[in-house]
């Protein structure tokens, strides 16, 4: 090494210091081209964490870029930034929007946007070159752009529309209600058991038809006239009714007569024995009948009609009973009303149209839509963008994210048509476990966009959706998020998406007033199609029945190739796993059907893909194929969340690096705009506490800067007015709120995120949440133990042979979340906040050691979460620390090697027990084989993460039993940070300084992981020989590593002993370390 290579490492440590301190050179004190350049420019520009974003609607966007220096020690001390209108600017040098000048900082990620103020629709182009840790420029890197959205309300024209069904909106506007008895609370105290309700009602005629639409909670039985037409829905055995109660039940009615007529309900409130809600009731109804004349008469659930509780009979269900002694329903809610919510069924999904002219030569065109639904564009026949499910899932009464695309090349002269297909989607389809509907708004669905050409002589013309729009119903019979999509190819329009008339079956659209909430432009991926799978094996376990198997457990749908005549309906289900004797097994889809139906059009080969749902599936069952299917009839499609994966891992052992792919796959399965709890059954939410142990691992997984700021929105949109965060984000269903290691989610997601990428906007923009939710803990717990406002209480969740007190849990959440706090505090500049919140968890350690800690160090039940929890959450003073980790070590030996924790549990107890000394415990539970472990879910056939340790031994109990659940897949964060050994800097976050401490393994052999950060590519590889370690370590430009080695070992760094490296400097020893500073480089040690 030279002085001036010396003189790199030190500059590149000097850094990490001062990147905090900036300096500005006017732009015009610099030369505008120097040839004195030095290495490469820097390349892998990105606008917010995104590559080329259009329709950005952050309008104070931050800036990253990598260097392109291989050089050891390679820093940025300078940069310069310069923006343009357009690319042939930046060549001329004229950056007429924004020209930083010489910014004297080694900051290259989340760099502040800091010219004039951004404009709807503008494309902004941008370059940036480096100095170097000498003081020399780089070229400048080659340009990229972002393009803003729509940035105020007056930039939109277009109004929203929607079918106009008269026959749908009369039942709308009939507004039923959902009634109960008087004498209960209906919404909280209903009781549990059965309760009769019954309607007299007279009919002038007899009807031509009659359809009755009805529901109660949780179960019903329906007689017309003393004729049962509903059976009460048989049990699963997930221990509810089969077909949920959400959703209206839609039952055509040939008794009824001219005069008296009767509807009689036994409604049943059954009360889960896990929840901690409130128990509802409630029955909803509308009887729509069409008299012979055509017209309509609706008869509704109100007080008209009478209720008692069941009294054990059954002859209150004729039509004459004398009901005279009943009292009358009350109403207990509006249609819509939580927690009863909106049954309406799914309405007909249609096709939307416009025909325009484009007569002059294009410049550019967008369209910017969205939907309260879910839809696809095509234009002139083509589809527009990959998207699928746009807009993305949030709580559409908060914000609706709209979308950009880019469209000029679809555009020609000429006629030109314009087509969207419009389906329910998160908005308006069942969600959760009781499938109810609209838990976001009421009925219909609707659409909203509008295509902007900008001409090459500055002309525009816009086209909006309006009154002069024409609807006409799709060849999609259904389509359902949970149940599957039927699609009749027979019904298909000869060309809908060409410029053909639109005449015929197209009709005028309804034009609605505007939803409250405001537009937001997506800053974040959407969901797009990604890998294809092939089957593996086909199998025929039946006459006419053929299951495929993928190989892989994956999410997404399954694309058929098929030939028949037309008529011919083939079906699909999709299952995770097989039942013993071969068949598909499904009973852990609960009640989603996950089916999906082609009815062929005839006439040569056809392929069908789906449009508006997903499955989870390994499996998929082919039935009323025509013929024998042959492997290429089926392929299975996988689409996710489009934040590009970062990171790669391998061992030598094949098992472990089978555990990594799980969990890759798990999180590719999950992350379909909010990070789901599992994908296959009738749930798929946001669940907060499986988010929050997994987020560490998922952000190096992928990049999730942007995804981050997403879901972290949808936190603070489902927090409560006293400022409890929700069990699930968006807030939906029967779930709950202020739940230790769920809610505490608000706060560690953003830490998280901070940590793993720098970026202090996530902490500014959740701060006053977060401070919310401190104060609601702190306001229900004087004492500060968290014994109130516990929710669902949910605890270490699906935790084996032990029990730890969920109000010790609750605390040791309630302390993290001080800790953290102060921290973010401190990142932020807020002082006085840091040191209020230091005091908070020092009263919380002091209440949790009086409350759980014993004088002899054991921490209340002595469960192993107990001492994780306590361990990691910094509860214990150094010598109780001391006694935990063997207490710790000691109950996992009784166990034979064997974990007994669960959700909140699982996470940190590898990483706690590394960083206690006892690594060769924590392989030894990496590795074990038996039952409950990692590798028993791999032998027995896991492609992704069980939501139980013992999924396998539970399919006779399907209520709670996901083949693909990622939560257990947190042990991936110990697996990158303690065996490959990368690991983030608290003090300097991001990995501007990069900590490398693996935990060397003879058993485990070798270990290699590249993690691409906003950086570059850091990467971890070593391997045992015999009695020596061989060890290789990548450190990206314009960061440092610190790197951790056994204490007194003979460290060799190439050919040179490590002491006469000059490229790397002795700091410290520490415990059993000795710690090491190195610049940027590739070294190669053995010791």
């Amino acid at each position: 090494m030279n002085k001036w290579q010396g003189a790199r490492i030190f500059f590149a440590l000097l850094l990490v210091v001062t990147a905090s301190v900036t300096t500005h050179i006017p732009a015009k004190a610099i030369p505008a081209r120097d040839a004195n350049v030095s290495g490469r420019a820097p390349s892998e520009l990105e606008c917010q964490a995104m590559t080329t974003p259009l329709g950005l609607g952050n309008i104070h966007p931050r800036l990253s870029w990598r260097l392109n220096d291989p050089r050891r020690g390679a820093v940025q001390s300078a940069y310069e930034i310069r923006v343009a209108s357009s690319s042939e600017k930046l060549q001329r040098d004229e950056a007429d929007v924004w020209d930083s000048g010489k910014i004297m900082s080694a900051d290259s990620v989340s760099v502040p946007y800091g010219g004039p103020a951004l404009v709807s629709r503008g494309r902004y182009f941008w370059e940036v070159r480096v100095w170097d840790g000498e003081g020399k420029p780089t070229a400048y890197s080659k340009p990229s752009w972002w393009e803003m959205g729509l940035l105020s309300a007056e930039d939109w024209t277009a109004r929203w529309i929607a079918q106009d069904i008269p026959v749908e909106r009369g039942d709308h506007a009939s507004n039923p209600k959902w009634i109960w008895s008087t004498d209960e609370d209906a919404l909280s105290k209903a009781s549990v058991g059965k309760h009769d309700f019954r309607l007299n009602f007279t009919l002038s005629r007899k009807p031509k038809t009659a359809a009755l639409l009805i529901t109660g909670k949780d179960n019903i039985g329906v007689w017309a006239n003393g004729k049962i037409v509903l059976k009460e829905s048989p049990m699963g055995k997930f221990g509810r009714p089969r077909d949920p109660w959400g959703t209206f039940r839609e039952i055509t009615l040939s008794n009824l007569e001219s005069g008296r007529n009767s509807i009689a309900a036994e409604v049943t409130v059954d009360k889960p024995g896990w929840a901690q809600a409130p128990v509802s009731g409630g029955l909803a109804a509308l009887l729509r009948v069409e008299l012979p004349d055509g017209t309509f008469q609706r008869i509704i659930s109100d007080r008209n009609w009478k209720t008692r509780k069941d009294a054990g009979s059954s002859e209150w269900t004729v039509r004459d009973f004398d009901d005279s002694s009943w009292p009358p329903a009350g109403v207990a809610a509006e249609i819509g009303q939580d927690p009863l919510g909106t049954p309406w069924p799914a309405e007909p999904i249609s096709w939307f149209g416009k025909n325009f002219h484009v007569a002059k030569a294009v410049q550019r065109a967008r369209i910017y839509s969205t939907a309260l639904g879910t839809y696809q564009l095509y234009v002139n026949g083509k589809r527009v963008g990959g998207d699928i499910l746009a807009p993305g899932w949030t709580d559409y009464r908060k914000r609706i994210p709209y979308q950009a695309y880019d469209v000029t090349s679809l555009l020609q002269p000429g006629t030109n048509a314009v087509r969207a297909l419009l389906a329910g989607g998160w908005y308006a389809d069942g969600l959760a476990w009781l499938q109810n509907r609209y838990n976001f708004g009421p009925p219909p669905v609707r659409i909203l966009g509008q295509l902007e050409i900008e001409y090459t002589d500055g002309t525009r013309d816009t086209i909006s959706t309006d009154e002069s729009w024409k609807t006409t119903p799709s060849a999609i019979v259904s389509s359902d998020l949970y149940n599957g999509e039927f699609y009749d190819a027979r019904r298909e329009k000869k060309d809908p998406g060409d410029a053909a008339s639109l005449e015929g079956e197209w009709r005028p659209v309804s034009v609605l007033a505007a939803p409250k909430a405001p537009l937001v432009a997506q800053d974040f991926q959407p969901i797009r199609p990604h890998e294809t799978l092939s089957p593996k094996e086909i199998t025929n376990p039946a006459p006419g029945v053929y299951i495929f198997d993928l190989g892989q457990n994956m999410v997404g749908w399954a694309r058929l190739r098929v030939s028949g005549q037309s008529g011919t309906k083939v079906k699909l289900r999709f299952g995770e796993v097989l039942n013993p004797n071969g068949d598909l097994y499904t009973e852990n889809l609960r009640t989603a059907e996950a089916t999906d139906t082609y009815a062929l059009r005839g006439g040569g080969e056809e392929v069908f893909e789906p449009h508006f749902t997903f499955h989870g599936f390994r499996y998929v069952e082919v039935t009323g194929y025509p013929g024998t299917p042959n492997r290429d009839a089926i392929e299975g499609m996988a689409f996710y969340t489009s934040a590009p994966f970062t990171m790669t891992f391998r061992t030598a052992n094949a098992t472990v690096n089978q555990l990594w792919r799980n969990i890759a796959w798990g999180q590719r399965g999950n992350f379909l705009s909010v990070p789901t709890d599992c994908p296959q059954r009738d749930e798929r939410l946001g669940w907060m506490g499986d988010a929050e142990v997994f987020w560490r691992t998922a952000s190096y997984n992928a990049n999730l800067a942007a995804f981050s700021r997403k879901f972290t929105t949808d936190i603070r949109d489902a927090q409560s007015v006293q400022g409890a965060f929700a069990d699930v984000s968006p807030r939906v269903g029967p779930t709950g709120e202020s739940v230790a290691g769920w809610a505490d989610a608000g706060i560690i997601i953003p830490w998280t995120a901070y940590l793993q990428y720098g970026d202090k906007t996530i902490l500014e923009e959740n701060w006053a949440a977060m401070e919310r939710w401190m104060t609601h803990l702190e306001g229900a717990n004087p004492g500060y133990l968290w014994l109130e406002e516990r929710g669902n209480d949910y605890g270490d969740w699906l935790a084996i042979g032990s029990q730890t007190p969920k109000d010790l849990i609750a605390t040791a959440y309630w302390a993290y979340d001080a800790s953290l706090m102060q921290r973010m505090a401190q990142a932020l500049g807020r002082r006085a906040e840091a040191e209020t919140y230091g005091q908070l968890f020092d009263k919380i350690r002091g209440a949790f050691n009086q409350a759980y800690v014993k004088a002899d160090g054991t921490v209340a039940s002595g469960s192993q979460t107990s001492y994780v929890l306590a361990l990691h959450m910094n509860l214990l003073a150094k010598d109780k620390r001391e006694i935990a980790g063997q207490r710790l070590v000691d109950d996992i030996k009784a166990h034979d090697f064997h974990l007994t924790t669960g959700f909140l549990g699982t996470p940190y107890l590898l990483i706690e027990l590394s960083k206690g000394g006892y690594t060769d415990v924590a392989y030894r539970l990496l590795l074990q084989r038996t039952y409950p472990s990692w590798f028993y879910m791999i032998e027995r056939g896991a492609t992704t993460m069980w939501e139980r340790w013992n999924g396998d031994q539970k399919l006779d109990d399907p209520s709670m039993n996901s083949f693909n659940h990622y939560a257990y897949g947190a042990v991936a964060e110990w697996l990158y940070r303690y065996v490959a050994g990368i690991d983030a800097d608290i003090e300097n976050p991001g990995f501007h300084r990069v900590v490398f401490h693996p935990q060397f393994s003879a058993e485990l052999g070798e270990a290699e992981a590249t993690y691409e950060s906003a950086y570059g590519a850091i990467g971890s590889h070593w391997r045992v020989e015999n009695k020596n370690t061989v060890w290789s370590v990548t450190i990206p430009a314009n960061t440092t590593g610190v790197l951790y080695f056994p204490t007194k070992a003979q460290i060799r760094e190439g050919s040179n002993d490590i002491a006469h490296s000059g490229a790397i400097k002795f700091v410290r020893t520490e415990g059993n370390s000795d710690v090491y500073e190195a610049g940027a480089g590739t070294y190669a040690f053995r010791f």
